[in-house]
């Protein structure tokens, strides 16, 4: 879904907090007294990032903490740069409860409009704290880092529910940071990638685990998240630079290894669905185990392997097993 992070931020389940700007906060919110707060009443808000006053900007983000207004979360992201450490801490704080509590909305609501405006905030959160990880300081950096995996923590149940609309919801927003994770390994800076890498390798454990799970759709939705995360690695991969390249390719392979335990699955739908996600995903480690499965006992799987190494190596060779063999061994370090 598009994320227009200008816009105004409609309140969620219920918080009629009234949208502002990104990098305001409403000085009465805020708790500021005297002349500021005369002042407020008139033009309405008191720029954060302006405001001198270390203990106001403190007060700022403290009285954000918890809210599910979309501009308001962007204004706690953007307090992750703020010059002073403790409010820093205070906004990795506030963001952490507002994310959780994002996260029970998409989970536990069961209002669609509800679950929608929770997705939307906290994918427009993911897609600012990839940025500050991309441009931040190593503190703001650690901050964005933490509360992407507190983003991916606070959905991973929805994207193992029964509920479709849930896991619907929680999967456009994993999408989302998935999409963060690969902008940061693209970025250049080693600190970026190593929280990116960190985040996508969480990400890839848990979606491995659900790729086998005996509910088939929730299978399906697991194998979409991981092969929207392999296409976003996939192009950050072509516009990194050595060590960006490098990163993405280990974070591609990280998830065909979550995913190919499955090929030895007892249940021959899992070993399928299973060769058919790693032919997404499109990671030339799953070679030598889908070659493998070519001899499988079921007449599914073995075609879904077939097929799935034709399309990771652009060659057809079928359900031959020796010509496989014959074409990885002169393909195998290319």
């Amino acid at each position: 879904m598009p994320h227009r992070c200008g816009d105004a931020g409609p309140g969620v389940g219920g918080d009629q907090a009234s949208p502002v700007r990104p990098g305001f906060v409403t000085a009465r919110r805020a708790g500021s007294s005297g002349s500021d707060a005369r002042d407020s009443e008139k033009s309405g808000t008191t720029p954060l990032r302006e405001n001198q006053d270390r203990g106001a900007r403190t007060r700022a983000v403290q009285a954000l903490s918890g809210t599910k207004n979309l501009n308001e979360l962007l204004i706690l992201v953007e307090a992750l740069n703020d010059p002073d450490a403790g409010v820093q801490r205070e906004a990795e704080r506030a963001l952490r409860e507002s994310i959780d509590s994002l996260g029970d909305d998409i989970g536990s609501s069961g209002k669609e409009d509800t679950r929608k405006a929770a997705a939307q905030a906290l994918g427009a959160a993911a897609a600012a704290l990839g940025r500050v990880l991309q441009t931040g300081e190593s503190r703001a950096q650690s901050g964005a880092g933490d509360a992407l995996r507190t983003v991916a923590k606070s959905t991973q149940d929805s994207l193992g529910t029964s509920s479709a609309e849930v896991r619907r919801a929680a999967a456009e927003v994993w999408v989302d940071l998935a999409r963060a994770g690969a902008q940061a390994i693209e970025s250049g800076d080693s600190r970026a990638q190593r929280e990116g890498s960190d985040l996508l390798d969480r990400m890839s454990r848990e979606l491995g685990g659900l790729a086998g799970k005996s509910d088939a759709q929730v299978r399906e939705s697991a194998f979409a998240v991981a092969t929207a995360m392999a296409t976003s690695l996939g192009r950050a991969g072509d516009d990194a630079g050595r060590r960006g390249q490098r990163a993405s390719k280990q974070a591609v392979e990280h998830l065909a290894e979550a995913v190919s335990e499955h090929l030895s699955s007892r249940d021959p739908a899992i070993r399928a669905q299973a060769a058919r996600g790693l032919g997404d995903i499109g990671a030339a480690r799953a070679v030598e185990a889908l070659i493998e499965t070519l001899g499988d006992e079921d007449p599914a799987v073995r075609r879904e392997a077939a097929g799935a190494l034709a399309r990771i190596s652009r060659q057809n060779f079928g359900e031959d097993t020796g010509k496989w063999k014959e074409w990885w061994e002169q393909n195998r370090d290319r």
